[in-house]
């Protein structure tokens, strides 16, 4: 049973579930860095604050998939001096509305992370044709560009790939 993309981009079918480390070069020359549980594609789209630059995979079974999903864009930096990391929350919410209007956050933290400085954490569910999906990030800053990780699974409770989510997740890095 084919899954429906689970978010902007086509569906990529991965050849293995091996960990694959990739990273996106940001103007500058460091590097947004992730464990992929497959190998991941490039991709970019346009954005309202420019082109949005992403690597993403895609993992299906018979009926669970994953979409994992590393992405940067620029920063808006007289938003961003005016109202600090309020304005990346403000992304987040513009960001989550527009997947789904009547999505239901679960979680929304801010945190200083060791290697990445402040972070927004969060945890949502959203609906897509009918599908609930969980969806499962962080949001942060890296000189002048806006970063997000993220992981969508469908369905919304399910266990598959749970190891390699946390690793995608935990395995972030800034490379300087």
């Amino acid at each position: 049973m084919k899954i429906l993309c689970l978010l902007t981009c086509s569906v990529l079918a991965c050849a293995s579930a091996t960990a694959q480390p990739n990273y996106l070069e940001l103007p500058g020359g460091t590097k947004f860095a992730a464990i992929f549980p497959c190998a991941s594609q490039p991709a970019s789209a346009a954005a309202a604050s420019g082109t949005v630059n992403a690597l993403r995979c895609n993992v299906e079974s018979s009926s669970s998939a994953c979409d994992f999903i590393i992405a940067e864009q620029p920063l808006n930096l007289q938003a961003y001096g005016q109202s600090g990391f309020a304005f990346i929350e403000e992304v987040h919410r513009q960001y989550a509305k527009a997947m789904d209007p009547n999505f239901t956050s679960k979680l929304h933290k801010v945190t200083t992370q060791n290697g990445l400085g402040k972070v927004l954490d969060y945890e949502l569910n959203r609906t897509q044709q009918g599908y609930v999906l969980f969806v499962k990030g962080k949001w942060l800053v890296a000189g002048n560009r806006t970063l997000r990780a993220t992981y969508s699974c469908f369905p919304a409770n399910t266990n598959f790939m749970q190891v390699e989510r946390a690793l995608f997740l935990e395995s972030l890095t800034l490379i300087k």
